[in-house]
């Protein structure tokens, strides 16, 4: 037992001898200083001069492009746009649904044919509540509002920090279905205050009758009918004004113009353009009468 014991001691020195001798490896950096060195005569003097390059700063990533919402103006509080972020605040929002003359909207453009949602589901569907608390037009609860508001997120409601929307103020272009009524929703705009008014439509300009059972204006009682935009924006009072293109339409619709009809937009009839031939009017014309 004792020879067995002296052994394995003997073996396990000879193992960590072994262990001890084996080559390390060792990671080395190394950092290479470039130095210049140059010899010059000065006076009659030799004089060795040495000088380190800066070191180079990497150039910096250029900054992804940010794309900026054409709605939105600047994309900026700064009096001329808003961030994409405005409505996040609900003071916000609440001074919106509190500017909303309802009862001007229902009375001068629906001519009191209409009254207001006070919630999202109309009388008689699942989820209408008769009593459910809404909005109405109160000017002085929308300044209250707008003046808790802190849209530039500084901790400073926007009433007690003049970079915010209440001294700053905004534009922000808003799309709205006025129907046929647009002139009245101009000037209603601007009696209520708005320094301008830009007009953006959601479909093409409609220059053209149609020929196919849609009861519209003749080509010549249409705004649109042989004027510009421009033209059409002085029209109707509005500063400036733009239409969504018939590309525009087809991106969205993700269907070719072969299978649909844009002659009231494009003057391009399937069946050719004959004029008054083809228009509503054509079976009030007088026939002609064939001798008997």
């Amino acid at each position: 037992m004792r020879k067995f014991t002296v052994l394995f001691v003997l073996v396990m020195a000879a193992a960590l001898a072994l262990v001890a001798c084996e080559p390390q490896t060792v990671e080395v950096v190394k950092t290479v200083e470039v130095v210049t060195t140059q010899i010059v005569e000065i006076e009659g003097e030799t004089v060795i001069i040495t000088a380190t390059p800066a070191p180079v700063e990497p150039e910096p990533e250029p900054e992804a492009e940010v794309a900026l919402n054409p709605y939105l103006g600047s994309n900026k509080l700064d009096g001329n746009g808003i961030p994409a972020t405005f409505f996040d605040d609900v003071h916000i929002r609440r001074a919106f649904a509190y500017c909303f003359d309802w009862d001007t909207l229902i009375n001068d453009v629906y001519m009191c044919e209409a009254v207001q949602s006070k919630v999202l589901s109309l009388p008689g569907m699942p989820g209408y509540d008769p009593d459910a608390a809404f909005y109405t037009f109160d000017m002085d609860k929308c300044a209250e509002e707008f003046q808790l508001a802190d849209v530039d997120k500084d901790g400073v409601p926007a009433g007690e920090d003049p970079d915010d929307v209440w001294e700053m103020g905004f534009r922000v272009q808003m799309l709205y279905n006025t129907g046929n009524t647009t002139r009245q929703i101009v000037g209603m705009l601007r009696d209520a205050g708005a320094l301008e008014v830009h007009l953006r439509i959601s479909a093409p300009p409609i220059r053209y009758s149609c020929n196919y059972g849609v009861d519209m204006s003749s080509r010549e009682e249409m705004v649109a009918h042989e004027r510009t935009e421009a033209e059409v924006a002085v029209e109707v009072g509005a500063d400036s004004l733009a239409y969504l293109s018939m590309e525009g339409v087809y991106e969205a619709v993700g269907t070719p113009a072969s299978v649909h009809c844009d002659a009231c937009f494009t003057g391009e009839y399937p069946l050719g353009d004959l004029d008054t031939g083809q228009s509503k009017y054509a079976f009030e014309n007088p026939l002609p009468v064939v001798p008997a």
